[in-house]
């Protein structure tokens, strides 16, 4: 049996994806559902409330500085590297 490389070492740890999602419109209620839910125990939601990673934003490069995205699943998943004891983790997005 051979030792897992780096890069599945990394990946392995950096698996817990969001498994419920907050949609909805820009004014239509979404921050505020956020901010009830990161009360709950059993819920994480990160800090960056809105990666848009799941959007595949993909703004020209004289408007990205209008709108915070993530593009890259590694950065996406370590949003997520303080939830290994959450039941559910939770991304929302606009």
């Amino acid at each position: 049996m051979h030792s897992p490389s780096p890069a599945q070492t990394e990946t392995a740890s950096l698996s817990r994806w969001p498994n419920f999602f907050i949609t909805g419109t820009v004014k239509g209620g979404t921050t505020s559902l956020y901010r009830h839910l990161q009360k709950h125990p059993d819920v994480f939601l990160p800090v960056f409330k809105e990666p848009h990673y799941f959007a595949q934003i993909h703004p020209k490069p004289e408007r990205e500085h209008f709108i915070e995205y993530v593009s890259d699943p590694r950065e996406y998943l370590r949003l997520y590297d303080q939830a290994s004891h959450f039941s559910a983790l939770g991304d929302t997005s606009t």
